[in-house]
Formats: structure tokens, sequence, C-alpha cells
């Protein structure tokens, strides 16, 4: 279990137990709703499997690969294919900071300090009741 995992777990375990006690944060007063917490928590978690993996690399090879293929076609030089292996390189790179772009987007967009506020919150409670 991961320690994303645990923290949610730890969280979740603490909202049922302590939810009825008088001096637990609510996360109404944190501006917040249990739908958002879920989409919080849903959003920290890796979304990448396996067949996520074998698209990327096949999309990485096929973008090094194309073009010394192409190359290949209308030249015959050592020179042109190196050319297009490079050209290959180029496409690869830009698909991979394409991609940790997108990925880095998506954990900014559910960033919260006020969530991550509550959560502190809801821990630091759990440790002075035990």
């Amino acid at each position: 279990m991961s320690d994303l995992e645990q923290r949610e777990l730890a969280v979740r375990r603490a909202i049922a137990k302590y939810r009825d006690e008088p001096d637990f944060p609510k996360f109404e007063d944190y501006g917040g709703s249990d739908e958002l917490l879920d989409d919080y928590f849903y959003a920290q978690t890796p979304q990448g499997t396996m067949e996520d993996e074998k698209r990327k690399f096949t999309i990485f090879g096929v973008l090094l690969i194309v073009p010394v293929a192409v190359m290949s076609f209308f030249f015959r030089d050592v020179m042109e294919l190196l050319y297009g292996l490079l050209i290959g390189g180029v496409l690869s790179a830009l698909y991979y900071l394409y991609l940790r772009n997108r990925e880095k987007r998506r954990w900014q967009r559910f960033e919260d300090a006020q969530i991550e506020k509550y959560i502190d919150d809801v821990l630091q409670y759990k440790s002075k009741e035990n």
C-alpha cells in the first residue's frame, strides 16, 4: 500500500470514527463537501495502468522509428538515416515533454490548500485522541 493510500485510509477512518465529536473539524467549515474530498483523493492516486505504459512506449517507438523509415525510403546514405534518427529523437522528446506538462497541469488543478489544511487537522485530531 502506497503512502497516499495509507494517508487516505487514515483520513477516512478518522472521519468515520470521530465525525460526531463536537470539536472534530468539519469539512464544510473549510469550504468543501464529501464529493470534493473524494475527487481530491482520486486525483492523487496514480492512474497509470500497464496498458497506459505500453501505449506510451509504443508511441515513443513509433515516433523514433517512422522518421528513420521515411528517410530510408527516399535516401540510401547513412547520414540521412542518422538525420531521421535525430528527428525521431526530437519528436519523442517533444512527446515526453507534452506528457510531463499534461500530468503537471492535472496535479496543479487538484492542489488545494484548504483541503490539505482539513486533512492535516483531521490527522492531528486523530493523533490527539490516541
